[in-house]
């Protein structure tokens, strides 16, 4: 088992997992010849020593992560990864490729996914190592719960979306796919803005101006 120099951390259960082997090559000739065979190139990076590891994902596993979760949301989904050495052959049945045991087991977050513009195939992925200890900014998506209830909609008006994220800045145990913001008080022209979203323990906001706008009910303009 070769040395990854990855420090022994707590990994919750429930996270999705995903698996990735390593890959000795780069470049963009070979990472070309490895998407044509069914794999989506991938960088873990930020391990201790400030160094990386050159992965590689099945590329149906790439595929699912991003519909399941949408671009957005992935970057604040916290993910196992499985490490093994390298991909089964085509032979391998499925019992052997679930049998294989990984070189280690770690933390990540996504944050970067790099699409293709035309085909909007997964071309590539950057994975940050996030141990439970480390402190991490994140982008978390906003989830609007309520809103056919609240008086101003009632009333004509509209829920306007402006910020769909809210950037924070989390330790890794306490990152969250999305924040729960229940606006079934808001009448037309009140507004939440990021000062008022419910944070989660371990999570602390990290924006310039907190007085900026995350949803606003406005009134509708026009009619009969």
């Amino acid at each position: 088992m070769p040395a990854l120099e990855i420090p022994g951390h707590e990994i919750e259960e429930g996270l999705p997992e995903v698996t990735a082997w390593l890959r000795q090559h780069s470049g963009t000739n070979f990472c070309s010849k490895l998407r044509k065979r069914g794999h989506t190139p991938c960088v873990l990076f930020s391990l201790p020593g400030n160094t990386a590891l050159s992965l590689s994902l099945d590329a149906k596993d790439a595929a699912r992560l991003v519909r399941e979760y949408g671009r957005n949301g992935l970057q604040a989904q916290v993910l196992r990864l499985n490490i093994q050495q390298e991909p089964p052959s085509s032979s391998s049945s499925n019992e052997q490729q679930q049998q294989q045991q990984p070189l280690a087991s770690v933390r990540v977050l996504p944050k970067e996914v790099h699409m293709n513009a035309v085909s909007l195939d997964v071309e590539n992925f950057r994975l940050m190592f996030c141990p439970p200890d480390r402190l991490v900014t994140v982008e978390t998506p906003v989830k609007i719960w309520n809103a056919d209830i609240a008086p101003g909609v009632k009333a004509g008006g509209w829920l306007h979306v402006v910020n769909r994220t809210v950037p924070l800045l989390c330790e890794g145990w306490a990152v969250r796919p999305y924040l729960e913001l229940d606006v079934r008080n808001m009448r037309v022209k009140d507004v939440v803005r990021f000062r008022d979203v419910p944070l989660p323990q371990g999570c602390k906001l990290k924006v310039k101006d907190p007085l900026q706008p995350v949803v606003r009910c406005a009134a509708r303009v026009g009619g009969d």
